[in-house]
């Protein structure tokens, strides 16, 4: 591959990116309805999220990725936490993983 090819992959990830953090605005997504501007005041007040926010927060998110018609990649999810944690500063980026589910 030459350093143009590679180039231009290379543009098409960064455009790629940019695009897709401009389809997930997570303030856009949580002034788009009651629940989110639940989550917001909730913030403002306690400078937190509780587990049940988050799970919120989260269903939220995936139903707005659905509506945008937007997979899920590593990237994304890099980004949307990056927005999460930009949003509510409290939060870290430990808080919102999902643990692995443990089957017997």
């Amino acid at each position: 591959m030459t350093c143009t090819a590679l180039s231009s992959i290379s543009s098409k990830i960064d455009i790629t990116s940019e695009s897709i953090s401009s389809k997930i605005d997570i303030t856009a997504v949580l002034n788009d309805g009651i629940d989110g501007e639940y989550i917001l005041q909730y913030y403002v007040s306690n400078n937190i999220l509780n587990d049940g926010l988050r799970a919120m927060l989260v269903d939220l998110i995936v139903n707005h990725m659905i509506k945008m018609n937007i997979k899920m990649t590593v990237k994304v999810a890099e980004t949307i936490s990056d927005g999460i944690v930009n949003v509510f500063p409290t939060e870290s980026k430990v808080s919102l993983s999902i643990p692995k589910l443990v089957t017997e």
